[in-house]
């Protein structure tokens, strides 16, 4: 198993990775055929098909024979399926609270424990023991909810230290787990027993 935690993507190079994490997907996503997106909005069956002819991979030089994004308009024992015959995984960005509904409501996550994973924002934060989502334009009140599980810490994606209310949400919540405060070129590396941190903040 290998998971890769993201904060966010590159604004000044059309939303595409940072060269960082490139040099790594590089190296290691290349003997993969195809990857298998878990989207944060299941129930839009049109948006899971723009998804799935993202072009992020291929602007980094990686080609995937076929991607797969996994929505509502399959049943759990299609989704199952496809999960088994599969390796690597996407944990898109979005709406957390959408994605951990559509994980649980289909008994993913055991499934892709041991997998290949990259979370991205959202799918980052679910992908955590203790998830956590912070207020913003968006979400009303930060919250702190049971995710995954894959990993025992929390994170924060796309970390400002100049929101004072967040902090303070952060502080409460490292009360109960260890938070690491990721900036968007910041992300979490976790194979096996080991984890690599590029760029963090931690909260304890």
């Amino acid at each position: 198993m290998k998971y890769y935690l993201l904060s966010g993507m590159d604004e000044k190079n059309d939303y595409n990775f940072f060269p960082d994490i490139t040099k790594k997907f590089s190296k290691d996503l290349k003997k993969f055929n195809t990857i298998v997106y878990i989207p944060t909005y299941p129930e839009n069956n049109e948006k899971c098909k723009e998804l799935s002819k993202s072009k992020k991979f291929e602007n980094i030089g990686i080609y995937f024979e076929r991607s797969i994004v996994l929505d509502d308009s399959y049943n759990t024992k299609e989704i199952k399926s496809i999960i088994n015959e599969n390796e690597l995984f996407f944990l898109y960005g979005g709406n957390p609270y959408k994605q951990i509904d559509f994980i649980n409501r289909n008994n993913i996550t055991s499934l892709i424990r041991n997998k290949t994973i990259i979370g991205l924002s959202a799918g980052s934060i679910n992908m955590c023991k203790n998830a956590i989502c912070t207020k913003d334009e968006d979400f009303e009140e930060s919250k702190m909810y049971t995710g995954m599980g894959l990993v025992d810490f929390s994170i924060e994606p796309h970390f400002n230290c100049n929101k004072i209310e967040i902090l303070d949400d952060l502080k409460k919540f490292s009360k109960v787990t260890n938070i690491y405060a990721l900036e968007d070129d910041a992300y979490i590396i976790v194979e096996n027993n080991n984890i690599d941190f590029y760029r963090k903040c931690l909260f304890n």
